[in-house]
């Protein structure tokens, strides 16, 4: 346990625990003016938002360097400290090529538990120990063999399939934009996720999230735990003290308000996550009473205990941008240097503004309304997005040529991390009537993506267009851009496929499969994911010509996955026979999977085998017990064979 700073020499232990005398405990307890709950409720700090009193041990200079680690919250609190124009290295490594969804490079490395952060700390120090290059030795243990082909890396956070040599390469360019700032900065924000883990019994080491994407023969080195207090105490503290044999700094810890998608233990989710959160929260206090260069920011209590909509998502997932923000300015008002309360309301003003407006709501945005002179300058992202906000409210109030002047400044801003933003603008010239400057600031925005490409080696420019469009159902508008992408990158696997999921979405199944054969011939860079192409084509309305395709990819590489895609073709064809035994066939070498057990179940009542089906669906249940559709089907098939 940590060594505790002493009240009084009168204190003892017992079993860990410091023991405080009576005199000392009630002379804490009476001078501590935020000590009873009716005093927080007296004094509204339970309401309407909960806001616990701070007592900051540090401050943290805005000419300082900040390095924020941990979960996914973590990017909400760097973008808000860049936004001050405080360095965080996180914030330059902007988006690697080979990750999904358009994702911003720092998420890949997010870190959600106690010891996937003392790894990543470890991993960067063996990397600077070996020169700062990245090799087999320092970190060919955190790869694995993917489904479908190709290595992953399960220590970074949802990464594409990728050969080995881009693999290494991905690595270093995370070491080169980020990670090695981790030894230098001056100050850590640590955001504590969960304890729920999957440990590697053949590294010996834990990965970032379930083992869902490694081969189906990987499968069996990986064990799931959940991480008791004494083990997650022991990895922080010595994550802690490494870095501080690096050089002295502070460290602000915090727990992530952000719950378990889902837990892989018995419980309800909601107790899981509790679980989880009310362990790390224990681990976080203890860290502090034991360092004086340790302090605590209770984001986890502010949004747990605030009641109302503006907390979270729709999805009850995900906090909203707008509590983010309040939570943020909170942090900076505690423990950023140099801020004035002028700067923060102006900062709330502005964040207030954009959102009105997104909601339509242009009444109250008007009394906010900026002053277009702040703009006068060169544009930043957040400069651009409340430009193009004042642009909208313009628009709406039918000042259409200020709304084209603002909207067009914005559509000419040559920022390549920020594709949305531009995209908006394009959309806003078309909406206000200069289709002419609309036009050639969609064909801007595809020269800044080309070069983009050619100067970074990555096309993410295309990736979030595209995604942006998706987003909005303009699915045709993102075939053609993903089309250029392929053009501009002939020998990038993942944008090769993108162009045949369109397709498929558009229902031109006949383009898609008139495609396969050339991907199947083509040289990538990476592996082709033969797993993601079976599955578009096996949804098509020609299954002759999918069962063909598939069977043309199998005569390369055969898995679980390509089994269980053919499977569903038989099925089409009403082959129930084949169907059974590629189903068969996935589950002894991919182990038990809902999905094949049910297709399996569904093919057997085919062929009149309803005792064997009816087994099959349940087995399906018990893996995924919380689908509903499942447990329809297994009602259906208790009526029937009843």
């Amino acid at each position: 346990m940590p060594e505790h700073r002493a009240e009084s020499t009168a204190e003892a232990t017992t079993g860990g625990s410091t023991l405080v005398p009576a005199a000392a405990a009630f002379r804490t307890a009476t001078s501590n003016r935020h000590g009873k709950w009716s005093q927080a409720v007296a004094t509204g700090r339970l309401a309407p938002d909960c806001w616990p009193v701070i007592q900051a041990r540090f401050r943290i200079p805005r000419t300082a360097s900040v390095f924020t680690i941990g979960s996914c919250f973590a990017r909400n609190i760097e973008a808000e400290l860049e936004a001050l124009g405080i360095d965080v290295p996180t914030r330059r490594l902007g988006i690697l090529e080979g990750q999904t969804g358009g994702r911003e490079g720092a998420n890949l490395l997010n870190k959600f538990t106690p010891p996937a952060i003392l790894q990543e700390v470890k991993w960067v120090r063996a990397v600077r120990a070996d020169g700062g290059v990245v090799t087999e030795a320092n970190t060919g243990l955190l790869f694995c063999r993917g489904a479908g082909g190709g290595i992953v890396d399960l220590h970074l956070h949802q990464p594409q399939p990728a050969s080995l040599e881009r693999a290494f390469e991905r690595r270093q360019q995370l070491y080169d934009g980020a990670a090695r700032s981790l030894l230098s900065c001056d100050f850590v924000v640590i955001t504590l996720g969960y304890v729920e883990a999957w440990w590697d019994a053949e590294s010996g080491l834990f990965v970032d999230g379930a083992p869902t994407g490694v081969e189906a023969s990987e499968r069996d080195r990986f064990r799931f735990t959940r991480l008791g207090y004494d083990e997650c105490f022991r990895q922080l503290a010595e994550a802690i003290a490494l870095l501080d044999e690096e050089k002295p700094r502070h460290f602000l810890v915090t727990v992530s308000p952000i719950p378990l998608q889902r837990t892989f233990g018995g419980d309800d989710v909601i107790v899981a996550n509790m679980f989880s959160k009310s362990i790390l929260r224990a681990v976080a206090g203890e860290l502090c009473a034991g360092r004086k260069n340790v302090d605590y920011f209770p984001s986890f209590e502010s949004a747990i205990l605030t009641r109302g909509a503006r907390v979270w998502h729709e999805d009850g997932l995900h906090v909203t941008p707008e509590f983010v923000g309040a939570l943020v300015r909170r942090l900076v008002e505690h423990y950023v240097e140099g801020v004035s309360d002028s700067l923060l309301d102006e900062r709330a003003a502005d964040r207030d503004f954009v959102r009105l407006v997104a909601a339509g709501d242009f009444d109250g945005a008007r009394r906010l309304r900026p002053d277009p002179d702040q703009f006068a300058g060169p544009l930043d992202r957040h400069r651009a997005r409340h430009l193009l906000a004042l642009a909208r409210l313009e628009a709406h109030d039918g000042h259409l040529d200020a709304a084209v002047g603002l909207s067009g400044r914005v559509a000419t801003w040559a920022q390549g991390d920020d594709v949305e933003t531009v995209c908006e603008a394009v959309d806003l010239l078309a909406e206000a009537g200069a289709a002419g400057e609309a036009a050639a600031a969609r064909e801007r925005l595809r020269e800044n993506a080309r070069a983009t490409l050619r100067r970074t080696g990555t096309g993410l420019s295309f990736v979030r267009w595209r995604t942006w469009l998706e987003r909005r159902g303009r699915t045709g508008e993102a075939l053609e851009v993903a089309r250029w992408h392929v053009e501009e990158a002939p020998r990038d696997q993942t944008a090769a496929l993108q162009p045949l999921i369109l397709l498929s979405r558009l229902g031109l199944w006949a383009e898609v499969l008139e495609a396969v054969p050339a991907l199947l011939s083509a040289r990538f860079d990476g592996p082709l994911d033969l797993t993601r192409l079976a599955s578009i084509v096996a949804c098509s309305g020609r299954p002759r010509e999918a069962l063909a395709a598939i069977d043309q990819m199998m005569s390369g590489a055969d898995s679980p996955e390509l089994r269980f895609h053919r499977a569903r073709v038989y099925g089409r064809l009403g082959r129930h026979a084949e169907a059974v035994s590629d189903c068969r066939e996935a589950l002894r070498s991919g182990g038990d999977v809902a999905r094949v057990w049910a297709l399996l179940a569904q093919s057997l009542s085919c062929l009149g085998e309803q005792e064997e089906g009816l087994a099959a669906i349940r087995k399906a249940v018990e893996l995924d017990p919380e689908d509903g559709l499942l447990r329809m089907r297994l009602e259906r098939l208790v009526r029937t064979s009843g």
